[in-house]
C-alpha cells in the first residue's frame, strides 16, 4: 500500500513540476505549439495555457485524491497523448526542443 501511495504522490509531483517548468518558458511553449501548424496563433496560445493548467490541476487532484475516476481517465489520456506525440517526433526525426 505504501508503494501505491508513493507512486501516486510521485506522479502528481511529476505533473505539477512539468506544468511549472512550462510556465517558466510559456512564450517558447506557445510558439512551439503554434509551430506545429495545427492551430492559429491566438488559439495556440490558448491551447498551450490550457495544457499547462490541466497538468497542474491533474497533479493536485492526483495527490489529494479529488475526482478519482475523472482524474484517472484524464491522466491516462494525457499520458497516452504525450506518448504518441513524442513517438511521432521520434519517427519524423525531429530532435528540436519541444519545451515540455
Amino acid at each position: 500500500m505504501k508503494i501505491k501511495y508513493f507512486l501516486k504522490i510521485l506522479l502528481g509531483i511529476f505533473f505539477i513540476v512539468s506544468g511549472a517548468l512550462k510556465i517558466q518558458s510559456i512564450d517558447s511553449f506557445e510558439i512551439y505549439v503554434f509551430s506545429l501548424g495545427i492551430f492559429s496563433l491566438n488559439l495556440s496560445f490558448l491551447v498551450a495555457r490550457m495544457v499547462i493548467s490541466i497538468e497542474i490541476i491533474l497533479g493536485v487532484f492526483i495527490i489529494f485524491g479529488v475526482y478519482k475516476k475523472l482524474t484517472y481517465w484524464s491522466t491516462q489520456l494525457m499520458l497516452i497523448g504525450f506518448s504518441f506525440f513524442l513517438l511521432l517526433l521520434i519517427i519524423k526525426n525531429q530532435t528540436d526542443h519541444c519545451h515540455c
